[in-house]
């Protein structure tokens, strides 16, 4: 992936790192009721891409679609784990 290329696609070999802190968020974000569905659904998907799954198995995984995942994912890797989405912003 070149970051800034909006129009590149995910691969195996590209690593969504995580902070421990970005880490506990997202966990929190993705087991909360008060988030949005789909808010969780992409706190989710960050997870188990950064845990090395790849995009098919968490498309069969959250039950939805590659495309999806891959736009969710591209975001993230663009422009790293606070991408403007809504996914990270803070529950506080």
């Amino acid at each position: 992936i070149t970051y800034g290329d909006w129009s590149s696609d995910v691969c195996s070999s590209d690593l969504l790192r995580l902070s421990m802190e970005m880490r506990e968020e997202l966990s929190e974000i993705a087991k909360s009721r008060a988030a949005t569905r789909s808010r969780s659904e992409r706190a989710r998907m960050l997870l188990a891409y950064a845990e090395g799954k790849t995009v098919s198995e968490i498309a069969r995984m959250l039950n939805t679609n590659r495309p999806k995942v891959e736009r969710c994912l591209n975001k993230a890797l663009q422009f790293g784990p606070r991408a403007p989405s809504p996914v990270f912003f803070s529950l506080r």
